[in-house]
């Protein structure tokens, strides 16, 4: 999330070294929701595969390693990331959630780069349904979409070639539409157990509230089991903690707090693994 980050991110760049990487599908809307997104950035937008109707985009940028630390630190094997994925993602506020300007959220110290991939869902289904037909809460995706949703899939396992297990983590939203994008990447990945998540706060601005508090979490497991649900409140449902009948852009700064810690933890559990080979760029 662009301005909450306070310029600690910035376009990825080619180069040499190892990589690791963090893919979050799909955070777009949110993301606009907070602050527009740098000019710079706008650059890195392209196309997937070879279909120029496809609507997916990814966006890398690069989580700087100098970073402040304020949270605890993960330690340096891959199983301390396992014990910790419920515990993340509620830390203490670190400003007002109803103070609308741009905030400065902390993040850990990461030990080398982790790139981070922003993955657009595919067409939803509620764009092609018929005039008649009321739009749902948490759509799937149109033909079309499960079209683009495979060309991604295609698209990140030949850019994912050489990585293996441990390399990568998966991070998606719980709306379905969400959820089916990310699904042929993620099987076609070299993915660790515990490394394809869905987080329970990552769904799109103004998507939940009292008036729909978001697709239960046992539905996602059962529909979704390659996913590790995370992140959910204590009924199972989406991480929506206003009062209003839809989410509104006070309530959303607090939860893209939370979002942003999230990420920055996950981040630097991921720099902490042993190397497992070189990633491509």
């Amino acid at each position: 999330t662009y301005g909450e980050l306070g310029g600690t991110l910035r376009p990825q760049h080619r180069g040499s070294g190892n990589t690791r990487t963090l893919g979050l599908a799909d955070l777009g809307s949110t993301v606009r929701s907070i602050h527009p997104a740098p000019p710079e950035l706008d650059n890195t937008v392209g196309s997937i595969g070879q279909d120029a109707e496809l609507e997916s985009s990814i966006r890398s940028i690069e989580l700087s390693a100098g970073l402040d630390s304020s949270w605890r630190s993960f330690g340096s094997t891959a199983s301390a990331l396992d014990s910790t994925w419920q515990s993340i993602g509620s830390p203490p506020s670190v400003a007002s959630p109803t103070s609308l300007g741009p905030r400065s959220v902390a993040l850990p110290r990461v030990s080398s780069k982790v790139r981070l991939i922003f993955i657009r869902h595919g067409h939803s289904a509620n764009k092609s349904r018929s005039s008649n037909t009321s739009a749902t809460p948490d759509p799937e995706l149109s033909d079309l979409g499960y079209e683009q949703a495979e060309a991604l899939g295609l698209e990140l396992a030949q850019t994912f070639c050489r990585a293996k297990e441990g390399d990568v983590i998966v991070l998606s939203s719980p709306m379905r539409r969400c959820l089916l994008t990310i699904r042929p990447a993620v099987q076609r990945l070299p993915l660790a157990p515990g490394d394809c998540l869905c987080h329970g706060s990552f769904f799109e601005f103004a998507c939940a509230g009292t008036s729909f508090l978001g697709t239960l979490e046992g539905s996602i497991a059962a529909d979704f089991p390659e996913f590790t649900t995370v992140g959910f409140n204590t009924d199972g449902q989406w991480d929506y903690r206003g009062s209003s009948r839809r989410e509104t852009e006070e309530e959303v700064h607090s939860r893209a707090e939370r979002m942003v810690c999230f990420i920055g933890e996950a981040a630097q559990a991921l720099s902490l693994r042993p190397s497992h080979g070189q990633v491509p760029k």
